[in-house]
């Protein structure tokens, strides 16, 4: 049998993980079939792919022709269900603890390259993390609490070339529209797609969204008070899965704000904007940052805390176009004690 290396080491915020090469003396998965995902960078069969190959810890939440949203669990004392790979270039976006783990990978060779991002100053949580495609392995999880975190995979890089194909890769970029005007028009449901908002009107008073962290009224949000610049394309009870545009000298359709802590997922150039603000309000401004993965220009993350109002202007001459998650509320360390009560799911081992 030939000898495995083994490495541990803090990664990825996990408390340790352990890398092990797969040995020689068991027997390889199925190699076999067609290989189209992403054939110059991922050289394993579509079969290998994460929400086929271990679908008990990838669930997919929201995919279209350009990205995929990820939910990524494993429980405690569990192995995932198979080897399995990420065929695209991924953003992760951590809101709370991670555990301490052992990943066994299927091929020899360094882990996949990636470069950490930070979490908001001041603040413990969120962080990021940016990584190259990932070859197939099988993770365990082996301590007492959950290894819970979002993957945004990105099908295509949009990368330099979006400005100058930004029109035909987003064809509702061309003109100031909502999701719902779009989907009406376009006759297209993106898988995971979130439901359309409820008619009743938002309160010009309430703060019920994060009122401990974001001390506006629920009028500020930026889905109700910017829709032509906020499509929600996926929400459940902790998460909302924001796309975020502002076309060519476009400006904000109001004074909006962000009342949850938020990851942005980026794979183009950022155009020049001025923004205008409600106030010098005691919100959390500053973002923590993740540069690309080695060796590539995109894709980047950053984080940020609870936001106050602001009025985007774009001034450039092509759009702004990326992504954000916000997390309804911050697992952080309490994770570790809390899971149970907040994932009844997942103690139950009735995930969705």
């Amino acid at each position: 049998m030939r000898h495995v290396r083994l490495s541990v080491f803090a990664a990825l915020g996990v408390a340790g993980v352990a890398y092990v090469a797969y040995g020689q003396g068991n027997p390889r998965p199925d190699l076999s079939g067609p290989r189209t995902l992403n054939p110059g960078a991922f050289p394993y069969p579509d079969s290998m792919d994460s929400v086929k190959a271990a679908p008990g810890q990838h669930k997919l939440r929201y995919e279209d022709s350009h990205i995929r949203l990820l939910e990524v669990t494993y429980l405690p004392h569990t192995v995932g269900d198979a080897f399995h790979g990420h065929p695209y270039p991924s953003v992760f976006a951590f809101p709370s603890a991670r555990p301490a783990g052992r990943d066994v990978r299927l091929d020899a060779g360094d882990p996949a390259p990636r470069t950490e991002g930070s979490p908001p100053p001041g603040m413990s949580y969120p962080r990021c993390t940016t990584m190259v495609p990932q070859m197939p392995h099988r993770p365990e999880n082996t301590s007492d609490f959950p290894d819970h975190f979002y993957r945004v995979e990105f099908k295509r890089v949009d990368g330099d070339e979006f400005k100058t194909k930004w029109a035909t890769w987003y064809p509702y970029l061309k003109q100031r529209t909502t999701v719902w005007e779009w989907l009406k028009s376009s006759g297209e449901r993106p898988f995971g797609q979130a439901a359309a908002p409820s008619s009743k009107p938002v309160s010009a008073t309430a703060r019920t969204l994060n009122p401990e962290g974001f001390p506006y009224p629920d009028s500020y949000d930026s889905v109700a008070v910017a829709p032509g610049q906020h499509w929600l394309r996926y929400e459940d009870e902790n998460v909302r899965f924001i796309e975020v545009m502002y076309r060519p000298g476009e400006r904000g359709d109001g004074l909006h704000g962000h009342p949850y802590s938020s990851v942005f997922f980026m794979d183009s150039p950022f155009a020049r904007v001025e923004d205008e603000h409600l106030e010098k309000g005691p919100l959390n401004e500053g973002q923590g940052r993740g540069g690309p993965p080695p060796n590539m220009k995109y894709p980047m993350c950053s984080t940020m805390g609870p936001q106050s109002p602001h009025r985007p202007h774009n001034i450039d001459t092509t759009p702004i176009h990326f992504y954000r998650i916000e997390f309804k509320r911050l697992d952080g360390e309490g994770i570790k004690d809390h899971w149970r009560e907040w994932y009844p799911q997942m103690a139950t081992g009735q995930q969705k």
